[in-house]
């Protein structure tokens, strides 16, 4: 009993990291999207350079729309490694997206 207790402890505390990585993940999309719709060009450095202290894998950027024009667009993808005693290691893909109208 002890053993089952043990695992589904570690895989909500887990569970709950991975959770606080992908509203990171989502912060910074909505950061590189907000930027990207004052300066053109600026969407996904701006996002990887907010992600950068996420543990996990190596994250990637793509800037589905630009200024000008009429919106803003940038998707976030993070692969994480998840590891859990008693049931083995894991990869969880995180991702992310944001929207801003451009201003201008």
């Amino acid at each position: 009993m002890l053993p089952v207790l043990l695992a589904v402890l570690f895989a909500v505390v887990v569970a709950g990291l991975v959770y606080v990585d992908h509203l990171q993940l989502q912060s910074a999309a909505r950061d590189g999207a907000r930027a990207g719709s004052l300066v053109s060009g600026s969407a996904c450095s701006t996002a990887l350079t907010r992600v950068n202290g996420l543990s996990g894998g190596s994250t990637t950027c793509q800037e589905t729309a630009a200024c000008p024009g009429p919106e803003s667009a940038v998707t976030l993808q993070l692969p994480r490694q998840v590891s859990i005693p008693l049931l083995g290691d894991r990869t969880v893909n995180l991702s992310a997206s944001a929207v801003f109208e451009c201003l201008s």
